[in-house]
C-alpha cells in the first residue's frame, strides 16, 4: 500500500512537491543507503588519495627509488652485520614497497605488514592497526617503520619505540 500523501505537513515549508508520510523502517532504509553511498564515497577518496600520495610521480610523498635505494643499504648493512633476517614486521607499511624489497633480498624471510587504513587494508591484505598501540603476538628480526613518526603527535612519539621493543 502506497504512503499516505499529505499537502500540508505541520511545520514543513511549502514548496508545492508532495509531502509522503514514511515509516521508521523505511526511513532506516534510506539511512542505511545514504551510509553506504557515503562509505563508497570516502572508499573513492581514499583510493584516489593513495594513487595521488604513492603512484602519482608529481605528486608523491615518497620517490619509490629513493626506497629501493634506502632498502637495499638497510639489507646490505644486515648482511654486513650478519644478522639473519627471517620474519620481518613494516608498520605504517602503507602500500608495502617494502615489501618487494625484503622479498629481493632476503627471499627466505616473511613479510608481514600493518596499517592503520581500513582501505589499505582491504586491498593489500595488511593486518589493521595503529603504531601507536600495536602488540606483536611473536618476535620479529626487523622492524620497518619508515616515514611513519613524522605523522605521529608528540604524545604519541614516545610510545612505537616501547610498543616495538616487545
Amino acid at each position: 500500500m502506497p504512503p499516505a500523501q499529505i499537502d500540508g505537513a505541520a511545520g514543513a515549508p511549502d514548496t508545492g512537491l508532495p509531502v509522503f508520510e514514511t515509516t521508521a523502517e523505511e526511513r532506516g532504509l534510506v539511512q542505511r543507503q545514504l551510509g553506504r553511498c557515503i562509505l563508497r564515497l570516502q572508499q573513492y577518496e581514499m583510493q584516489s588519495n593513495y594513487r595521488r600520495y604513492y603512484f602519482d610521480k608529481k605528486t608523491a610523498v615518497a620517490d619509490a627509488r629513493h626506497i629501493e635505494r634506502m632498502g637495499a643499504f638497510v639489507c646490505a648493512y644486515l648482511r654486513y652485520v650478519q644478522l639473519p633476517v627471517r620474519c620481518v614486521l613494516d608498520i605504517g607499511c602503507g602500500v608495502g614497497q617494502w615489501q618487494a624489497i625484503i622479498a629481493k633480498h632476503f627471499p627466505q624471510a616473511s613479510y608481514q605488514g600493518v596499517e592503520f587504513s581500513e582501505y589499505l587494508c582491504e586491498r593489500c591484505g595488511w593486518e589493521r592497526a595503529s603504531v601507536v598501540d600495536y602488540r606483536s603476538k611473536k618476535p620479529f628480526d626487523l622492524v620497518i617503520c619508515q616515514g611513519v613518526l613524522a605523522c605521529l603527535s608528540p604524545m604519541d612519539l614516545n610510545r612505537p619505540c616501547a610498543t616495538s621493543a616487545h
